[in-house]
């Protein structure tokens, strides 16, 4: 298909290379919103769904997280308490190397135990290091600080 004849206008006053330069010279004068990244974090929005985290205090283990999630990426087993009908979560797993963040698991918890927190930087150097347990869930990874 040929490209559409330009007007005579248009070939002789290079009205394209004008707008381009307009559009360059708008720009120019307005301030930078670089943030520079390992020293300041930019906001995130509310509805932002970082890595999970898990409030032990509050879970029932009603396994309904463990049934929800469509990669199977939580892994839970429940004790009985000492007082009549309560249960805890003993062990509660979650490979975050599996998990896509869709946030299933968080609208299913019955007593908001399960919720994505607004840390996002969660690179690790092996899989190995984003199977997080119930301590690391509970009170969060350890960012790393990474320098050259």
């Amino acid at each position: 298909m040929p490209a559409p004849e330009r007007s005579l206008l248009f070939r002789v006053f290079l009205i394209d290379l004008l707008i381009g330069l307009w559009t360059t010279l708008k720009y120019t004068f307005k301030p930078n919103v670089t943030v520079q990244y390992p020293k300041e974090r930019a906001a995130v929005h509310p509805n932002f769904r970082g890595i999970l985290r898990v409030d032990d205090d509050k879970c029932i283990a009603c396994f309904l997280c463990q049934k929800a999630c469509p990669d199977n990426c939580i892994y839970l087993e429940g004790e009985k308490g000492l007082s009549k009908g309560s249960k805890y979560a003993a062990f509660f797993y979650i490979d975050h190397a599996r998990c896509m963040f869709c946030g299933l698991c968080e609208e299913v918890c019955p007593v908001d135990a399960i919720y994505h927190s607004i840390e996002f930087a969660g690179a690790t150097y092996s899989r190995a290091d984003l199977v997080h347990d119930l301590e690391v869930l509970h009170k969060g990874h350890a960012i790393v600080h990474y320098e050259r």
